[in-house]
């Protein structure tokens, strides 16, 4: 988990359509955690989809809120793993 933190990070920062390699962990996490929630695991999968949209079709509707579609997805992403990891910590420890 602490590895994830600072691929995200360079991912949102200094990320372009190829670099998206760097979320294969992240992606792999999540599989972990949602393996027993289809639907979760759909949404995930989703996800990843409009992660690999290249930017080029995103940029040309000049709208520049969807410019940071992907620094949105990685977000939730980000929330998503951190939560989850703290649930499983916590349903460990009981």
């Amino acid at each position: 988990m602490p590895a994830l933190l600072p691929l995200i990070s360079l991912a949102v920062v200094y990320g372009h359509d190829l670099d998206a390699v760097y979320l294969a962990p992240l992606a792999a996490s999540l599989t972990l955690h949602l393996r027993r929630r289809p639907r979760a695991g759909a949404l995930v999968a989703l996800l990843l989809v409009l992660l690999f949209v290249p930017s080029r079709w995103v940029c040309r509707f000049g709208v520049p809120l969807l410019d940071q579609w992907r620094s949105a997805i990685l977000l939730v992403f980000r929330g998503w793993v951190l939560w989850l990891s703290a649930r499983h910590v916590a349903l460990e420890r009981s």
